[in-house]
C-alpha cells in the first residue's frame, strides 16, 4: 500500500478573494493586493500576495486563537530576525520586507520565491512538484552544499524538517520558517539539527540521503571545515529523532488540529480526520468497539503512528472521546484479519524504522500484510 507523505496543512491554490474583500478565513490584506492562500493552520496562514504594480510577495499572517494572539507579535518578530540574520550570514533566505499589524493580526512580508516546492514534495516519485529522476543527483549536490554552508556559520534551524527547505525552478534551495533559528552553534548541534530534518526523508528515499551525505562531505572539505560524522551515525540519529517526533505528533491527532477536528456526533465527542487526511473513496470503513477509553486510545495511536511512519496500514478515520468507545478505520476492499507474521515488505519497513509488530494483522487482496488497530507496534530493541 502506498502511503501519503507526512501530513501537511490543507492547500488552496485557486481561491483568490475578490478585490476589496477580506479572505474567507478573516485574515487581513494590504490595500489593493490580490491574495492566494497557500497553506494554513490554527495559528498562522501563508499567502502569495500581488500588489497593484504586479510584484509578488509572501505574507505570513499570525492568528493564534484567543490569548495566543498576545504572542503573535513576538512570533512575527522572531521569524523576521531569524531571516535577516541568516541572510546576512550568506544563507539562501528570502529578503524580509517588514512586519506590520493589519486588521488586528500581525503579518510578516518577504520577497516571493518563484515556483518553489518543499523538498519533501520534490522528492516524491510522482505528483505535483515531483523532481524528475535525472534531477535528483543535482538536488543532492545542492543540498550537500547547503549543509556545508550551514556548518560554516553554525546554523541551527528552529524547526528542522524537509518542508522548511524549498526548491525553486532553477534547482536552488531556500530556507524558510526561521523563527528560533540561531547562528554560531558548534558542529554537534548543527549535525543534530540536520539529523532531525533527515528523519522524514530517510523513510521515503534513503538512497538520496546517502548521496546528500557524500555531497556534504565534499563541500565541507572544499571549505576546509571539520570532518562530519559518517552516514551511518547520522542515519541512526535521524531514526531516533523520527521516532521521538512521531510519538509527540500522535497526541495532535486527538484534538482539533491541522489533521483532525473534534465535534459532537449523536451526543458524543468524536475526533474525525479532515478531508485532506481522508482515505481513498473506494476503501471500506470498519469500526471496532472497545471496553475502555485507554484501549480505544491505544488502538487509535497505533493507526496514527503507522500513518506518520508511512507504513502499510489501515488508515485512521475517527475515534470517540467518550463512551461508547470505538475506532473507525479504512482498508482496501477484500482485506481480512490474519494472525501474521508480517510479509517481507512490511518486515523490512519496520526494521528500517526501528519498530516491530506483534498481534493480529490485516491482509489485503494481494496478500500483503497491513498494520491494524489491534496490532501491537513498539520500538525494536537496539543492538
Amino acid at each position: 500500500m502506498t502511503e501519503a507523505p507526512h501530513p501537511r496543512p490543507q492547500v488552496n491554490h485557486g481561491a483568490v478573494p475578490p478585490h476589496g474583500e477580506e479572505p474567507a478565513d478573516g485574515s487581513p490584506r494590504a490595500p489593493g493586493g490580490e491574495r492566494v492562500k497557500l497553506k494554513g493552520n490554527l495559528k498562522r496562514s501563508v499567502y502569495r500576495e500581488r500588489s497593484e504594480d504586479g510584484t509578488d510577495r509572501m505574507v505570513k499572517v499570525f492568528h493564534a486563537p484567543r490569548l495566543g494572539r498576545l504572542r503573535d507579535r513576538g512570533r512575527a518578530a522572531a521569524e523576521a530576525k531569524g531571516m535577516v540574520e541568516a541572510r546576512r550570514a550568506g544563507l539562501p533566505v528570502a529578503d524580509v520586507l517588514g512586519t506590520s499589524k493589519v486588521g488586528g493580526a500581525w503579518c510578516l512580508s518577504a520577497s516571493w520565491i518563484e515556483a518553489a516546492t518543499p523538498l519533501d514534495e520534490a522528492l516524491r516519485t510522482r505528483g505535483p512538484g515531483a523532481a524528475a529522476p535525472g534531477a535528483r543527483l543535482p538536488l543532492a549536490d545542492a543540498l550537500g552544499s547547503l549543509l556545508a554552508a550551514c556548518q560554516a556559520v553554525g546554523f541551527v534551524h528552529g524547526d528542522p524538517h524537509p518542508g522548511n527547505v524549498l526548491v525553486d525552478r532553477h534547482g536552488k534551495l531556500w530556507l524558510v520558517d526561521l523563527a528560533g533559528s540561531r547562528l554560531g552553534s558548534p558542529l554537534t548541534s548543527v549535525v543534530d539539527s540536520i539529523a532531525r530534518a533527515a528523519g522524514p526523508l530517510r523513510e521515503t528515499d534513503g538512497r538520496f540521503l546517502v548521496a546528500v551525505h557524500g555531497a556534504w562531505r565534499r563541500a565541507a572539505k572544499e571549505r576546509g571545515l571539520d570532518q562530519i560524522p559518517g552516514a551511518a551515525a547520522i542515519d541512526s540519529a535521524a531514526q531516533r529523532h523520527r521516532l521521538a517526533a512521531t510519538a509527540r505528533r500522535i497526541r495532535v491527532w486527538r484534538r482539533t488540529s491541522t489533521p483532525t477536528t473534534v465535534s459532537m456526533e449523536e451526543g458524543h465527542s468524536v475526533v474525525r480526520v479532515r478531508p485532506h487526511e481522508a482515505p481513498p473513496g473506494h476503501w471500506i470503513i470498519q469500526r471496532h468497539g472497545y471496553g475502555s477509553g485507554p484501549e480505544s486510545k491505544r488502538a487509535w495511536a497505533r493507526l496514527v503512528r503507522a500513518r506518520l511512519h508511512r507504513l502499510p496500514a489501515a488508515l485512521p478515520v475517527s475515534t470517540s472521546l467518550a463512551p461508547p468507545w470505538h475506532v473507525e478505520f479504512a482498508v482496501p476492499p477484500g482485506t481480512a484479519a490474519t494472525p501474521g507474521p508480517p510479509c517481507r515488505v512490511l518486515g523490512a519497513l519496520l526494521h528500517h524504522r526501528g519498530l516491530q509488530v506483534s498481534g493480529p494483522l490485516l491482509q489485503d487482496a494481494q496478500g500483503s500484510t497491513l498494520i491494524g488497530p489491534d496490532s501491537l507496534l513498539t520500538e525494536a530493541p537496539r543492538p
